[in-house]
């Protein structure tokens, strides 16, 4: 419905929240939905980008960029995978890839999947996704 997801677009652009750990669901709700404003995808990048938010709300951020950011801030979510601090968000980043068009994803999945032992896990969960959603 797109009465609601426009109040939780008001709520995430807002700021008015003390806390962002119940960013979470907005976020995570919107990133189901088919369409966002892009004031909501700028204000996840802000989320993503500012290291006082917690871990889980900025990789949540990361998912609705990935879905609904345009070519230039699935860029921008490539850098922010070479200098961000976290793995937990490293992770985000690889993950919300099967948002990807293909030859982003098969990229990003050939440089970052071996990184780490759960890189190469999220990189086949990855791939049998998408695999699973084009048949």
């Amino acid at each position: 419905n797109s009465a609601i997801s426009s109040r939780i677009e008001s709520l995430i652009q807002s700021e008015e929240m003390p806390y962002d750990w119940p960013l979470i669901w907005p976020l995570a709700i919107l990133t189901e939905v088919d369409v966002v404003s892009a004031d909501t995808v700028n204000q996840a990048i802000r989320i993503m980008e500012d290291s006082r938010k917690s871990e889980a709300s900025r990789s949540i951020a990361v998912d609705l960029i990935a879905k609904h950011g345009n070519a230039p801030q699935r860029r921008l979510l490539k850098n922010r995978y070479e200098h961000e601090p976290s793995n937990y968000v490293k992770e985000a980043i690889l993950f919300a890839t099967r948002y990807f068009p293909g030859n982003e994803r098969n990229s990003c999945l050939g440089a970052w999947g071996s990184h780490s032992l759960d890189n190469s896990l999220i990189a086949a969960a990855v791939r049998a996704y998408v695999s699973s959603v084009t048949q």
